[in-house]
Parts: structure tokens; C-alpha cells; sequence
């Protein structure tokens, strides 16, 4: 993957992530090629390491210029030229990629092929495109007024979903009353009144992603406990590194259920080595569902098709779900790709939002304009399709009884009668 022209940044251009077995090799290696200053960041849990390298571009420069290493750098960077696609890569190699690739050279060339396990710090955000390989936005378009603004939710009872954990990595969560007693959450992953300082800023309609969701999966199952951990800032933006350290750590806590309604796209079409471990070490009693992605039209570009799979949500071992337009067919919007789990409601649905002025418009910048919410919205994408597929898995959960999985193979059975008929199983 490289930096494509004219796009903003999806990588991190000085990180490297690294198995953790094979990092002794990779820092003996980057020795040899003189670079000595780096941070690590070590997670068990998942395995790997993130190597900063705060002082790539100079070191980068000074490898150009030594003769010793002319052989490796002119050989790193055709291999990289070789595996560079032509609608996705473009100018000279990136520095971050001429580095991975002289290792991978130095490695495989003395040990017929055998590389080291490494991987970028790439971006992730909610799953829409703003081009290639951004995900982008809470859904297909921005928010609007809902009916619940003059007609609230009635308050939430306790069944079904008593005693059932589900992680949501997302945004903040915003302080919002009908939630209350549905969380549980470190005070500097709130917003609102007595969550943050500053709370009466205007913020960004992305920022109340994570209480959009929220909604949606206690709608289906009140009784269930979110615990929320915030893997995106106010404007939807975070890395992989970062989401799966969260994966791995809730992974480790006993949830039953983990939504995650982000996702990042590649340019070789390959999963993100963090990203795709740390789904690796979620427990098989434990349900992941994302969101497969908002495929609209005028967001795609630079490389980006409608077939392009978007990651975790295309992983073996999580629950892909895309959207529905209300009469069970796909939403303009939602991918019609093969390793799609379910369809579920996507297109202007309705749940708990952000309180105040909000920045809306396509990038929410000074230019943007604004509207006040009273905590309720009606929002589209896949983002809430996935929240409304962990919301039902998490209702047919009864701990101690039924698992998550069982609740799951419940939910693929068939269309359900009555409760949840409106979720459509793809395969």
C-alpha cells in the first residue's frame, strides 16, 4: 500500500508493526542498516510490537546515498515496483515501504524466502469511502431529526439480553439518559454534561457514532451491558494498532458479543496484520460483528470497487453485515459480496444521538453547516445494521444456557418470526 497522491494520509508513514517472535530479527536487521532510534510499544496479548521510527526520512535518505547498500535498496525497491499495482500506487517507492521491503529482500534472499511477520499502522474509520483505502463517516450521509425527538424511546426494561456483555469499540459515548445503566466506561471515553471538559463545544455529527450504535443494540437487547472503548476520535479517525490492542484486551474480559462498526481498506486486498491477530485471539465463545462497509458510488476511487473487501468485517471469523432498505432488499449503499453474514435495517433508522449544535456537511469543517439535536437522530449505513445484528445476538444469549454462538447459529436459522424478522440471513 502507499501514499497516494492528492489523498489524505491511511498509514501511519513511521510505524511498523511487528510479530513479536520475529522482532529480534527486524531490530538486529535495522541495526545493520544504521537506524538506531526507535520507541516500541509490546502487546502481549496480541503478540506484536509497534517500532515508531521518528527519524525514518532521515535515515531513509542517508541508506540512498551509502554505496554498502546499493545492491539492497535498488533490489527492495523493484520488488516493491513488482508488486505495485498501477491504480493504486503511484511515483517512487515511500520511504516506509522501501524500509519493509529492504528487510523482506535481506531476509528472503538469505533464507529462501522466509520474511519476517510485519505490518503498517494503517487508518481506520467508520465504514464509508472517502477514497481509497479510506473508510469514512458514521453512515451514508449525515444525520438527521428523528421522530424521536418529539416522541423518546420508552425507557428500557431488563430482558431480554440480563447478564449479556458486549463490547462496542467505537467513538465516545455521549451521556445520553435513555443509555443510562446500559454502560460501563472509563469517564475520559464519555462526552456531555460531566463526561468531558469543554462539553458544550460543537462537535462533529461523526462524534455521536458510538451513541447511534449504542441504541441500536439495547433496542434489541436491553438488558445487555456495553462496555465501550473508544478507538475513534470525534471525527471518526483511529489506527489499527491502537482498535486491536482494545480487540485483544476485551477479547480477554469474557464478552460475549464485540461490535465493531469500522474498517479499513487495502490495496492489495490482504487483512491488516493487527487487525486480523487480534480477531485471531478473540475466544470462539465470543461473537464478533462489523459492519460490511458503505459502498456508495460517488465515493469511489483511486483503486476503490464495489468488490473491494473491507476489513475486519472481511475476515473468516467475524460477522459481516450490510444494510437493508426497510423492504429487505440491499441499500443502494450496501456491498453485495460473498462473505456478507446477514442484511439488516440500515436506512434512516432511528436511535440516541448527541444533544446540541452539531457541525454536519460532508467534512463537518468551517464551512459546514449546523444543526441542533435533542439527543435523537435518524441516521443510514452499515454501522447500524451491525449494531441491530449484535443487539439480536445478544437477546437470544442466555448465560449460563446458551451462548453466544448458539444465539448466533439461532439468528442464521432462518428469517425469525415475530422478534427480529426484519434481519436477513445471507449464508
Amino acid at each position: 500500500m502507499a501514499i497516494l497522491t492528492g489523498r489524505t494520509r491511511h498509514y501511519d508513514p513511521s510505524e511498523i508493526i511487528v510479530a513479536q517472535p520475529d522482532l529480534k530479527q527486524v531490530l538486529g536487521e535495522l541495526e545493520r542498516l544504521g537506524i538506531h532510534k526507535y520507541q516500541k510499544d509490546a502487546h502481549q496479548r496480541l503478540g506484536l510490537a509497534l517500532l515508531a521510527l521518528p527519524q525514518l526520512d532521515e535515515d531513509i535518505r542517508r541508506l540512498r546515498q551509502d554505496p554498502s547498500h546499493a545492491d539492497l535498496i535498488r533490489d527492495a525497491s523493484a520488488a516493491w515496483q513488482l508488486g505495485a499495482a498501477a491504480d493504486t500506487q503511484t511515483g517512487e517507492i515511500p520511504n516506509l515501504d522501501l524500509l519493509m521491503s529492504a528487510v523482506r529482500t535481506y531476509f528472503g534472499d538469505r533464507f529462501r524466502g522466509w520474511v519476517p511477520t510485519m505490518g503498517k499502522n494503517r487508518t481506520v474509520q467508520h465504514p464509508g469511502l472517502e477514497g481509497f483505502p479510506h473508510v469514512r463517516g458514521g453512515g451514508e450521509g449525515d444525520p438527521t431529526q428523528g421522530d424521536g425527538q418529539d416522541t423518546p424511546w420508552p425507557p428500557r426494561g431488563s430482558e431480554p439480553g440480563a447478564g449479556v456483555q458486549v463490547g462496542l469499540l467505537d467513538t465516545k459515548l455521549w451521556l445520553h439518559p435513555w443509555l443510562a445503566g446500559g454502560y460501563t466506561s472509563a469517564a475520559d471515553a464519555l462526552i456531555g454534561p460531566g463526561g468531558r471538559d469543554g462539553a458544550d463545544q460543537e462537535l462533529p455529527a461523526t462524534a455521536g457514532h458510538a451513541t447511534f450504535v449504542a441504541g441500536r443494540i439495547l433496542q434489541r437487547a436491553p438488558g445487555a451491558r456495553l462496555e465501550v472503548r473508544p478507538v475513534l476520535d470525534d471525527d471518526s479517525l483511529g489506527d489499527v494498532w491502537d482498535a486491536a490492542k482494545h480487540i485483544a484486551d476485551l477479547a480477554a474480559s469474557g464478552m460475549n458479543v464485540l461490535n465493531l462498526s469500522f474498517g479499513c481498506f487495502t490495496s492489495d486486498g490482504k487483512p491488516p496484520l493487527a487487525l486480523a491477530t487480534a480477531i485471531g485471539r478473540v475466544s470462539p465463545e465470543t461473537v464478533v460483528v462489523a459492519a460490511a462497509g458503505n459502498y456508495d458510488e460517488a465515493g469511489i476511487s483511486e483503486g476503490l470497487t464495489r468488490t473491494t473487501p473491507i476489513w475486519p468485517a472481511a475476515l473468516d471469523d467475524v460477522v459481516a453485515v450490510g444494510a437493508s432498505d426497510g423492504n429487505g432488499d440491499h441499500a443502494q449503499f450496501s456491498p453485495y459480496l460473498p462473505w456478507v453474514d446477514f442484511l439488516a435495517p440500515g436506512v434512516a433508522v432511528e436511535s440516541t444521538y448527541l444533544t446540541g449544535s452539531i457541525r454536519a456537511g460532508e467534512d463537518a469543517d468551517a464551512s459546514a453547516t449546523n444543526e441542533a439535536f435533542t439527543g435523537w437522530a435518524s441516521w443510514s449505513g452499515t454501522s447500524f445494521a451491525a449494531a441491530s445484528v449484535s443487539g439480536a445476538i445478544a437477546a437470544r444469549i442466555e448465560p449460563g444456557h446458551r451462548s453466544a454462538m448458539a444465539a448466533l447459529d439461532d439468528l442464521r436459522s432462518g428469517r425469525p418470526a415475530g422478534r427480529d424478522n426484519d434481519i436477513i440471513p445471507l449464508r
